[in-house]
């Protein structure tokens, strides 16, 4: 049994999913586009009056569009939120906050690192120095020379983790 017969033997095979009959393409062994099948959803505002006289809000969902055998359908018209079917010629300007780390939160988090860092070196050298006694023995210096190891790759995955194109740019990385 080779990898290449087991590609063949995956490609070969179809089943029922979620949305609808998979068949896998026998040469890249992705999702052939004759068995997808996408739907686009439009969720309408209605308002309306509940029996106590207040004005309620739903959304009735519909679906406008599908997509089976690499073609688009049109059910019905997609109704934007302005309640007309025509696409809004112009959008509202985005407000790009970037949702940058803050010099302070990065300082404190560096300072984390490199305290994680150093404790995890200096166990790791108290285990060296202590490896002989009965209780470091018992707790196998192997292991925990292991936990400084992870602690170490941990501590400092939050150096490279800080880094945002506001404090560093790509070009500069």
């Amino acid at each position: 049994f080779s990898g290449t017969e087991q590609f063949r033997l995956m490609t070969e095979t179809s089943f029922e999913g979620v949305t609808g009959n998979v068949v896998l393409d026998p040469v890249t062994g992705t999702r052939s586009f004759n068995s997808t099948l996408y739907k686009l959803i439009n969720f309408v505002q209605d308002e309306f009056q509940a029996e106590n006289g207040t004005v309620m809000v739903r959304f009735n969902r519909t679906t406008t569009d599908i997509y089976h055998s690499n073609t688009w359908y049109s059910l019905t018209e997609f109704i934007f939120n302005s309640g007309e079917t025509t696409i809004p010629t112009s959008l509202p300007p985005t407000n790009d906050d970037g949702n940058f780390i803050r010099t302070g939160i990065r300082a404190i988090a560096w300072m984390f690192t490199f305290i994680s860092f150093f404790l995890a070196i200096g166990f790791a050298i108290w285990t060296w120095l202590h490896r002989n006694t009965r209780v470091v023995k018992a707790s196998q210096p192997f292991f925990l020379y292991l936990l400084c190891f992870g602690v170490i790759l941990i501590a400092i995955s939050g150096i490279p983790a800080s880094f945002d194109s506001n404090f560093a740019t790509v070009e500069a990385c």
